[in-house]
């Protein structure tokens, strides 16, 4: 198995878990449900796993245009957040699930999924061994980060491509997979 067959397998696990375990039985009420007044709903774990990876992948390594900003998906998903949602506050998390639609929320981050994908298939992998200018990237789309996730671009900046894809496209979806797995227990579902 090559590079680019072992970064995609791994971040197409997250896919397969998602629908396989996550997903299956819950309806849209139970995606924005959340258990406990400092629990995140799936659908928002999903919402920042995608957007994450929209910024994180396409403005910061690829210095391209985000999937949120194609196909109306800011107007679809029926929130007015552009940011990543690090350091929404407990009431900003509940207003959210209010409003978004959590089936459109899993259509966006696949579209974000299958776009990593497609960039992968023909990347030029040095691209993980460079030194980004996180700040300037970041620039580009100064809506990314909110106050108070200042710490996102300091633990961002300095990191090589390759941080981008194995930890926050790969990494850091398995631990919010993690969280909603929680979630749906929490929920009254069995585990796996």
């Amino acid at each position: 198995m090559d590079l680019r067959d072992y970064i995609t397998a791994h971040h197409g696990g997250i896919r397969t878990i998602f629908q396989m375990n996550v997903q299956p039985g819950l309806t849209p009420e139970e995606l924005t449900a959340r258990p406990s007044a400092h629990t995140n709903s799936i659908a928002w774990l999903t919402w920042h796993c995608a957007r994450t990876e929209d910024v994180a992948i396409n403005t910061v390594l690829r210095g391209a245009e985000q999937v949120a900003a194609t196909h109306g998906w800011n107007a679809r998903l029926g929130v007015e957040a552009t940011d990543i949602g690090t350091s929404m506050g407990d009431d900003e998390v509940a207003t959210f699930a209010e409003s978004i639609d959590p089936l459109t929320v899993i259509e966006y981050w696949q579209a974000v999924q299958k776009n990593t994908h497609k960039w992968l298939k023909d990347a030029d992998l040095g691209i993980l061994d460079d030194s980004l200018d996180v700040k300037a990237r970041l620039a580009s789309a100064p809506a990314a980060l909110r106050p108070g996730a200042g710490w996102v671009e300091a633990l961002w900046s300095g990191q090589p491509g390759a941080f981008f894809v194995s930890w926050v496209a790969i990494g850091h979806q398995y631990v919010h997979l993690g969280e909603m797995l929680a979630t749906r227990t929490a929920l009254g579902y069995k585990g796996l």
